[in-house]
């Protein structure tokens, strides 16, 4: 597997887990350290996952009261 697809690869699985995250009420910090198993992922990368999962499960109608505080 190529550089690109390993890490297009870690990218959506990585969100897919966060996405995970935010419905389940874990804490962004758990969910920045759980993610941080990614080794293609850069830290910054990782937040940028985390900030578009937040977004997505707004989106997709996950109650505010759900998500953990920390993720505001």
């Amino acid at each position: 597997m190529s550089t690109y697809d390993q890490k297009t690869h870690e990218w959506e699985a990585a969100f897919s887990d966060a996405l995970t995250f935010v419905a389940c009420g874990e804490t962004r910090d758990y969910a920045f350290d759980a993610l941080l198993s990614y080794e293609a992922l850069e830290a910054v990368e990782i937040s940028d996952i985390l900030g578009e999962a937040l977004h997505e499960a707004l989106k997709q109608d996950v109650q505010r009261e759900d998500i953990d505080e920390s993720w505001f």
